[in-house]
C-alpha cells in the first residue's frame, strides 16, 4: 500500500493517532482564552524545552540543511544556524515576556501605541508571514515522503516514463565530456536542465499527503488548544531528535561497504578524501558562494534585531509557569536545534559521497537516502522516518496556528465584536486557526 510495507504504515497510523488522542484529551481541560491560547500558564522545564525544540524545528529544517549542504557543502548548514547569533537575546527578553499579562504581542504593540490599529495590523502581517512560513514546512515535508514512497519503472505511466527517459538522457549527457559534445547535444543538455525532469514518481500524491497532515493537526490542535499542541510537541520532539541521527550510522556503514574500511573514523576519513576541500570551508568559498561570512554577518544582524517581535516567542514563551521556566526552557530548546543542525549536516556530506551520480535534486536526498539505507531491513523504519518528518512540520504548524489564530481573534476580531463571552472567542479562535493552516496548505 502507498509503496511501503504494511509494518511501516501501522506505525504512521499509530502515530497520527496518538497525536489526534492528545488534542481530544486537552479539550476537557479548557475553561477560557488563556486556557486555550496559553495553556493556563502552568507548564514546567521540560514541556518548555520540547516546545521550544518542536516549535523552531519543521521539516524544511533538517531537509533544508541537508538539501543546502549537499549543494555547498559544510557551508551550507548556516542554512539553519543563522538564528545562532540572536540566542543570547531570547535569554534575556524570555522573562520579559513571561512578565507580560497580555495573550498577544498585538496587545503589547496596542498597548503600546494605543493603538488599536496598530495591533491589528500587527495581527494580519503576523498571520501571512506565518501561513507563508508553514507553506514551505509541507512542501519540504511532501518532497521528501514522495522520495520514500516510489514507483518501480514497470508502475509508470506513459507520460512518467517519457519524463524518466528524458532524465535518462540528460544524465549520459553529464557524463559526457561537454567539449566532446556536438553543437545540437549541448544545445539539448541545455534544454533539459531547464525541463529540469524528474526521475522519482510517488505512488502518493504530494496534494492529498498535505492535506491529510493539514487535517490531522487542526484536528488535536482546534480542539486541544496550545495544551494538546505543546505536549504532542514533547512526543514530536523525541522523534525529530531520532530523525536526525536515525541515517547517520546506516550511511557510515555503507560508505564502508563500498569504499573499505571499518568503523566510525574509517568512513569519516573516507568522506574526507572523497570530497574536495571546498566542501568543509564553513563560511564558503569560491566554489560555493551562497554563505560567505559578510551574508552570515549581515544577516544574523537582521534576525537578532527582529528576534523580540517574532508574534511566536510569546506563545512559546509565556505558557511556562514561572520567569526562569521560561527562559530555561526557551533557550534549551533552541540548543538542541542547533545541535541537531551540525548533524543534519554530517548526514548531508555523507550523502554526497553515496549519492552524487544517483540524486540530483537535492530536496530529494533525505527520502532517497531513507528508502536506500533503512528500506532493505523491513523493521518499520522508513514509517517510522516518515512520522519523524510529519512531527517535525506538526510541532511547527501547531504553534503558528495558535498563535496566528490568538492574534485575528484577539486584536481583530474581539474589537470588532466585543463584550461577548469566553467560550465565544474560543469558538472564533478554532475557526480562525484552522483558516490559517488551510492557508498554508493552499500556497503549498
Amino acid at each position: 500500500m502507498f509503496g511501503l510495507p504494511l509494518i511501516d504504515i501501522i506505525v504512521i497510523l499509530v502515530y497520527f493517532a496518538g497525536m489526534i488522542y492528545i488534542g481530544i484529551w486537552s479539550m476537557k481541560q479548557i475553561k477560557n482564552q488563556e486556557d486555550y491560547f496559553l495553556a493556563g500558564r502552568t507548564f514546567g522545564k521540560v514541556i518548555q524545552t520540547f516546545a521550544s525544540f518542536g516549535q523552531s524545528t519543521t521539516a524544511d529544517n533538517s531537509v533544508g540543511a541537508v538539501t543546502t549542504t549537499y549543494t555547498n557543502g559544510v557551508a551550507g548548514i548556516w542554512s539553519s544556524l543563522l538564528y545562532l547569533p540572536s540566542t543570547p537575546i531570547y535569554w534575556i527578553i524570555s522573562p520579559w515576556m513571561r512578565r507580560l499579562r497580555l495573550l498577544t504581542l498585538g496587545d503589547f504593540f496596542g498597548e503600546r501605541y494605543g493603538s488599536k490599529r496598530m495591533a491589528a495590523t500587527y495581527a494580519i502581517l503576523g498571520s501571512i508571514c506565518m501561513m507563508a512560513y508553514l507553506s514551505v514546512g509541507f512542501s519540504a515535508m511532501g518532497k521528501t515522503v514522495l522520495a520514500l514512497t516510489p514507483k518501480s519503472i514497470e508502475q509508470l505511466s506513459r507520460e512518467e516514463l517519457h519524463e524518466y527517459n528524458l532524465t535518462q538522457e540528460l544524465n549520459k549527457l553529464r557524463q559526457a565530456d561537454y567539449i566532446s559534445l556536438d553543437d545540437n547535444q549541448q544545445k539539448r543538455m541545455k534544454e533539459l536542465q531547464l525541463l529540469k525532469p524528474r526521475n522519482i514518481f510517488s505512488h502518493i500524491n504530494m496534494d492529498v499527503l498535505i492535506w491529510i497532515v493539514c487535517f490531522i493537526v487542526m484536528i488535536y490542535t482546534v480542539t486541544g488548544g496550545l495544551k494538546a499542541a505543546f505536549i504532542s510537541d514533547t512526543v514530536q520532539g523525541v522523534f525529530i531528535i531520532i530523525l536526525t541521527f536515525l541515517l547517520i550510522p546506516f550511511g557510515w556503514a555503507k560508505v564502508n561497504s563500498i569504499y573499505g574500511g571499518s568503523g566510525v573514523l574509517d568512513a569519516l576519513r573516507t568522506i574526507h578524501e572523497q570530497l574536495p576541500e571546498s566542501y568543509f570551508e564553513i563560511f564558503g568559498s569560491p566554489a560555493a558562494i551562497d554563505f560567505t561570512w559578510y551574508y552570515i554577518l549581515v544577516i544574523g544582524i537582521m534576525i537578532s534585531l527582529n528576534t523580540p517581535v517574532q508574534p511566536n516567542a510569546l506563545v512559546a514563551i509565556g505558557s511556562a509557569k514561572d520567569e526562569y521556566t521560561a527562559r530555561f526552557g526557551f533557550v534549551t530548546g533552541l540548543f538542541m536545534k542547533r545541535f541537531c543542525t551540525v548533524f543534519w549536516g554530517i548526514f548531508a556530506l555523507t550523502a554526497i559521497v553515496l549519492y552524487h551520480e544517483t540524486v540530483h535534486d537535492s530536496d530529494l536526498v533525505w527520502g532517497y537516502a531513507t528508502l536506500d539505507l533503512l528500506g532493505p531491513l523491513k523493521l518499520g523504519l522508513v514509517g517510522l522516518m516518515v512520522a519523524c518528518l510529519t512531527a517535525a512540520l506538526m510541532s511547527t504548524a501547531d504553534c503558528l496556528m495558535l498563535t496566528a489564530s490568538s492574534l485575528l481573534t484577539q486584536n481583530l476580531y474581539k474589537p470588532l465584536v466585543p463584550g461577548r463571552n469566553e467560550n465565544h472567542y474560543i469558538r472564533v479562535g478554532r475557526v480562525m486557526g484552522a483558516m490559517v493552516v488551510i492557508g498554508g496548505a493552499m500556497i503549498a
